[in-house]
């Protein structure tokens, strides 16, 4: 799926000048519609912008956050199975603490 900069700017929750930053940036990478002008984000856009709202949800610098996305070998897969690996870990934590309020209980 494609999506205009108003179409991701909503799906991702962040306004069309925040997109249109991080492509003046070099971190997405929009393609031109020649009729009108137009740019369209594709999947891997898509997948590079939710890396980018996960480095800053992590409160990393957007000049760090470049460094590590622009960076040569930078793979956006290891990339996401990291953040995979991050979310099961946060579950982890907040399975903890309802088991320490006495919400649920877990194993050894």
């Amino acid at each position: 799926m494609v999506y205009q900069t108003s179409e991701l700017a909503k799906l991702a929750g962040v306004s069309q000048r925040t997109i249109r930053y991080y492509e003046q940036q070099g971190l997405l990478q929009a393609h031109r519609d020649l009729q009108n002008n137009y740019r369209w984000f594709d999947q891997k856009q898509v997948d590079r912008l939710q890396q980018i709202l996960f480095y800053r949800e992590l409160a990393f610098p957007l000049a760090t956050i470049k460094q590590i996305m622009l960076a040569p070998d930078f793979d956006i897969d290891d990339s996401l199975q990291q953040q995979a690996h991050l979310d099961q870990l946060l579950v982890l934590l907040q399975q903890t603490q309802q088991a320490r309020k006495g919400k649920i209980t877990m194993s050894d």
